[in-house]
């Protein structure tokens, strides 16, 4: 895989997929404008990666909330999951 397309050995498409599904499930986002937001996440998050680039220390810190943001669409598909499977 392409470097630039992982922050943190994350790939950009499946947290960009997972911030998307959470948008839709939380704010409401029609599914007509998921491809619109998944656009204009793409392009935020490739910026973060070239600015990340040109400063280090923003660097540090822009994997670092990635990482969170990945930490929490997982617990949170785990929890659903696990709800989903118990019936509760």
């Amino acid at each position: 895989m392409v470097p630039e397309l992982l922050i943190g050995g994350v790939p950009l498409v499946a947290l960009i997929v997972a911030l998307v599904e959470l948008a839709r499930q939380t704010l409401g986002l029609e599914s007509k404008y998921a491809p619109v937001a998944a656009v204009v996440l793409g392009m935020v998050l490739a910026v973060g990666v070239q600015v990340s680039q040109l400063f280090p220390a923003f660097g540090t810190w822009f994997e670092v909330v990635v990482l969170g943001m990945v930490a929490g669409l997982l617990a949170c598909g785990i929890y659903s999951g696990t709800k989903a499977t118990l019936g509760r």
